[in-house]
């Protein structure tokens, strides 16, 4: 069972504001965004009677799908299965609610400006005045 990479980004989106670049395979940060988006859901106290919740809890709070496997008493190929599971159940929810309107979906952060972009501003807003002001860009 493998996770829909762009239905993960909508997922994250619905939460927080990422970069348009973003890519969810930066595992360090898609990993505390699904913690921050679990714990703000109530992921966990749903789910609290359902088995080997713990190795999600592991996978999300920073181990890797070993670790998790390990500290769960688990095989990596059906931990990896667990965790995918759970994030497919949570990342379904998520889409349901903005579906049915509750979240929607956040926008890109927007990227810095270049010096080039901040001198060109200055020069067409200083070309209303005079000629005397512009600044000169490097090329």
């Amino acid at each position: 069972m493998k996770v829909n990479q762009n239905d993960l980004l909508t997922a994250i989106r619905c939460y927080f504001e990422v970069e348009k670049k973003f890519n969810v395979k930066n595992y360090i940060r898609t990993k505390f965004y699904l913690g921050s988006i679990a714990e703000k859901r109530g992921f966990f106290i749903a789910n609290k009677g359902k088995e080997n919740l713990e190795a999600f809890e592991y996978y999300l709070k920073g181990d890797n799908i070993r670790e998790s496997a390990k500290k769960s008493g688990l095989g990596i190929r059906d931990c990896s299965l667990i965790v995918n599971t759970f994030l497919n159940a949570m990342i379904s929810e998520v889409l349901e609610d903005k579906k049915q309107g509750s979240i929607t979906e956040m926008e890109f952060i927007q990227r810095k400006r270049t010096k080039r972009q901040i001198i060109k501003k200055w020069n067409d807003y200083m070309s209303t005045f005079s000629h005397e002001n512009d600044v000169k860009s490097k090329k």
